[in-house]
């Protein structure tokens, strides 16, 4: 009895190290099979396929960027409960509807292709439902409830991973493989997230909260937040534009198919971060103290782990793209370590930007991200018609420490001015 009591209260922990297993399994997981959707395409397909969809992707994410408005951390770090779960769920409502019709304008004004298109549109419809998805796990991260958040992003990319290579092996369609990519978000949403919801807040169903007023003050203030976010996103996609101007979809194609090396990284300091924004919020409110060493502590875990990986990458970068990929991607290692170079710089200033969001210095936030993303763009910009894949990876590289050197000078000089 005592060893089970021991047993139950060890799993029933409420610690920020289970949080963030939790959160890592289940971002790992999902993220793993959307690596497997993107090694589907390059087994099965060629790197023209792949730089569609990255391409896609790259047209959307500003967008999704300005809508999301990372509504998920600020209801996560809402302490004071200044707004309720169902207003901001229906604020995302609100910004989704004008996500899709930004899309579809996007779409009937350039001159894409109809497969093109069509792949894009597909692309905004998957982005629409994950983003209802993530809101849901915004109020189950403040509720701490971090097995739920893991099982459902399990589900959807298990289920997204087995459909496309299923689809994709007997069709050999893009499109086709990305609506099943659709269909089984959408399941999970209804089925899984929306009946955990209902559970947690003791109602039948999960009712909407269309109130302009309140709708409009959560937009003020989470837009400063969304012009960052599409100014990052911008930023991290405006390379890939020029690849696909001064080179072609196939370039683009190697290029995206490398990058998401850095996405899996992504993963594990995403996860460190959703599992410890709450913490820091609660630790700024109440000791600023253990909200700068929570934070350094993190962002010493961002440094070693990125250095150990580049210092691997070094040595074997051949091998493992070679193995993941195939040989005719192994002519761009080196573009892989610089690229990892820009992704330890980018998760360190992951745990900035998240500190930034819990102190609401949002306004600051935008400034030094436009500051640094136009320093990126211009690297960019001369770099890549120049040295090609190698000066993408530059300009990330610059506009990263750029957000780094910046952020940490207005975190620092918040905690003088409070502490004054």
């Amino acid at each position: 009895m005592k060893n089970t009591s021991l047993i139950k209260k060890y799993f029933n922990n409420n610690s920020l190290s289970w949080h963030f297993i939790w959160i890592f399994l289940g971002k790992g997981i999902y993220a793993a099979t959307q690596w497997g959707i993107l090694i589907v395409l390059v087994k099965l397909g060629n790197p023209q396929v792949v730089g569609q969809y990255g391409y896609a992707l790259a047209i959307t994410a500003p967008a999704v960027a300005l809508l999301n408005m990372d509504l998920r951390s600020l209801l996560a770090s809402d302490i004071k409960d200044n707004f309720s779960f169902q207003e901001y769920l229906s604020t995302r409502m609100v910004t989704i509807c004008f996500f899709l019709i930004v899309t579809l304008i996007i779409i009937i004004v350039s001159s894409f292709s109809t497969k093109l298109s069509l792949v894009i549109l597909c692309v905004a419809m998957a982005k629409a439902i994950e983003n209802i998805s993530d809101l849901l796990f915004g109020f189950f991260q403040k509720n701490e409830k971090m097995r739920i958040i893991a099982t459902s992003e399990i589900l959807k990319g298990i289920f997204s991973l087995i459909g496309v290579t299923i689809v994709y092996s007997l069709t050999k369609s893009l499109i086709i493989s990305l609506c099943c990519v659709v269909v089984s978000r959408s399941v999970v949403l209804y089925f899984y997230d929306r009946k955990q919801v209902t559970a947690m807040l003791c109602d039948k169903k999960i009712f909407f909260s269309f109130d302009t007023i309140v709708i409009k003050r959560i937009i003020v203030m989470a837009l400063p937040v969304g012009v960052s976010s599409l100014i990052i996103s911008f930023g991290t996609n405006f390379p890939r534009y020029l690849i696909e101007h001064y080179y072609s979809e196939e370039i683009l194609g190697y290029f995206v198919a490398l990058f998401y090396f850095i996405a899996a990284g992504d993963v594990l300091f995403l996860a460190l971060r959703q599992s410890t924004i709450h913490r820091l919020a609660d630790y700024y409110r109440i000791n600023t103290r253990k909200f700068l060493l929570l934070l350094i502590q993190t962002i010493l875990i961002a440094l070693t782990i990125g250095a150990i990986v580049i210092i691997f990458l070094f040595f074997f970068s051949e091998k493992l793209i070679t193995i993941i990929y195939d040989e005719n991607y192994v002519k761009y290692s080196d573009v892989l370590i610089w690229l990892m170079l820009a992704g330890t710089a980018r998760y360190i200033f992951g745990f900035i930007f998240s500190a930034l969001i819990v102190m609401r210095s949002i306004r600051m936030q935008m400034v030094i991200i436009c500051v640094s993303t136009v320093l990126g763009i211009t690297a960019a910009w001369f770099f890549i018609p120049n040295f090609g894949l190698v000066g993408a990876a530059w300009s990330f590289l610059i506009t990263a420490c750029a957000n780094i050197f910046f952020g940490s000078i207005v975190i620092m000089h918040t905690i003088r001015s409070l502490r004054v």
